[in-house]
Order: structure tokens, then C-alpha cells, then sequence
């Protein structure tokens, strides 16, 4: 006689999960408490059930078998969202919960979500947050998140610095910083050598082995000051300020390539003294 196979069903993994969560949901047959970072709030599971899934729960309870009761170094929801994987095997991921749950799912050692969370933030990866991506990958370790955050950076900000001369009370200054996103630190950068600097601005060119001020002096569209100033795939646009006598709507932008500048759309309404990005 052949020796039969037997098999779970789709239909008893799912009767088995749905088993699960409602035993965990009334804690029924629950041998460990929970004890979250926020609150003191406690939450009763299984250890069998946590030690299968993560090697970080695994190893805490084998260490101290005999304790019942640990502290989880995150919040109640985000442990919540950790169950719903482990006991449903699904988890929504959302622009909200994504970083503290990749910081959770680290800390427990659960790679589905880990990758999850990395591709969702990779997928979310633009020039106004890749600053903010690259150092949470940094700081965690996110091999990939880290790469194409890097990759970004350099794609947008490694070429030009961008600097239009300030001034503090009724002084001009010629002193500048820029931010060095390999450090995530802000810096003084190369004082500028300039003898009249109201009248122009300087770009710091940052793609050679020298870094050298040059000077633009090709005059703006429309005359203004107090406006804001911003960034984007290396064009400079100058939004809003004063000419003197009203407040501006109008907005233009400076490519270094021609150090030419041209107006582009105006705002809805007139500002002044803000910064864009």
C-alpha cells in the first residue's frame, strides 16, 4: 500500500491564522505580557507564536525562560501592526507608520516587513525628502534605502551650491554655509572675496577638485529683494519679495549653465522673506 501525502489547505492556514488572532485578541493561552514604551500598556501574546516568526523573540525568551512579562522599546500601535503580520501575515503600510514600523521590524528581526518598509520608502524617494531618507538609512543601516538616497543626493545637490549674499542688521556679509549631506552636518563654506556684493550673486561649484566662487552678475526680470529662495535639479528660482514700493507675485528662475534668468508662472497670491524648496 502507497503511503498517502496529507496537506493544509489554503482554506486550514486561514482557519488557523483566524484561530490565532482570536485567541490572542480574548488572551486565551497567553504565557507572556507585553509592556510597550508608551503608556506602560501591556498586551498578552504566545511565545510559541513570537519565537517561530522572530529570532529576536526567540532568543529573549530563551535567554529568560522563566519570565513572563518584557518591555518592548515601541509603541502599543506600532506592536499592533507587528501582530497583525505575525498572527494575520499581512501588515498596511502607510506614509504615517512607515519609519517606526522599519525601526520596529528591525529591532524584532522580521525581514518581510523590513523589506516591505525599505521598498515602500525607496518608491516614496524624491528630491524634496532624500535628505531625511538618507540619514533614517543611515542611521538603521537600510543598505538599499542608503544607496539610492546617496544616489539622489548626488543626482541634485553635490554639483552647485547655491548662495545669495545676506546681510545681518545694516551689514553685507560675505559668510556662507551649506549643508554636507556625506556628514549630515551643516558647515562654514569659502568666504566670498567679492568687492560690491549687493549687486550679484556667487554659485560655488562643487564638481571639481577646487572649489571656486564664480560670480553671476546678469541682472533678474524684475527688480525685487526679501524673496525667497529655492532649489530644484540645480535652478535656482527667486519667489515673491518687494521692489520697493509693492509686494511681488512674480517668480523666476536662474540656470548656471546660461547665467540667464527667465520668468516662469506667477504665484496666486504675493509673498516675501520665505524660503521654497
Amino acid at each position: 500500500m502507497e503511503n498517502v501525502k496529507i496537506e493544509h489547505t489554503e482554506e486550514s492556514r486561514l482557519n488557523t491564522l483566524n484561530t490565532l488572532k482570536t485567541l490572542v485578541n480574548d488572551a486565551v493561552y497567553c504565557d507572556v505580557q507585553l509592556i510597550t514604551d508608551d503608556s506602560n500598556i501591556v498586551i498578552h501574546s504566545h511565545k510559541l507564536v513570537l519565537a517561530s516568526v522572530s529570532h529576536y523573540f526567540h532568543s529573549i525568551f530563551q535567554t529568560n525562560p522563566q519570565d513572563e512579562i518584557f518591555k518592548i522599546s515601541f509603541s502599543a500601535i506600532t506592536l499592533k501592526l507587528i501582530f497583525d503580520f505575525i498572527y494575520g501575515r499581512e501588515v498596511f503600510i502607510t506614509e504615517n507608520n512607515v519609519k517606526d514600523l522599519l525601526i520596529a521590524a528591525n529591532i524584532v528581526q522580521i525581514k518581510e516587513i523590513h523589506k516591505a518598509c525599505c521598498d515602500f520608502l525607496h518608491n516614496q524617494l524624491q528630491v524634496s525628502n532624500c535628505l531625511n531618507m538618507n540619514e533614517l538609512a543611515g542611521s538603521h543601516e537600510y543598505v538599499k534605502l542608503l544607496k539610492s538616497s546617496e544616489l539622489c543626493i548626488e543626482q541634485h545637490f553635490s554639483l552647485f551650491l547655491y548662495f545669495c549674499i545676506g546681510n545681518t542688521n545694516s551689514n553685507v556679509t560675505n559668510t556662507t554655509e551649506w549643508y554636507n549631506p556625506k556628514i549630515k552636518k551643516w558647515e562654514f563654506g569659502i568666504a566670498m572675496d567679492i568687492e560690491h556684493p549687493k549687486y550679484f550673486f556667487n554659485v560655488l561649484e562643487l564638481s571639481t577638485e577646487a572649489p571656486c566662487w564664480t560670480s553671476h552678475k546678469t541682472a533678474m526680470k524684475v527688480k525685487r529683494n526679501y524673496f525667497g529662495l529655492g532649489v530644484v535639479h540645480n535652478l535656482l528660482y527667486a519667489v515673491g519679495g518687494h521692489d520697493g514700493t509693492t509686494y511681488l507675485d512674480s517668480v523666476e528662475v536662474f540656470d548656471v549653465r546660461t547665467g540667464e534668468w527667465r520668468l516662469v508662472c506667477k504665484m496666486k497670491m504675493c509673498c516675501w522673506g520665505r524660503s521654497h524648496e
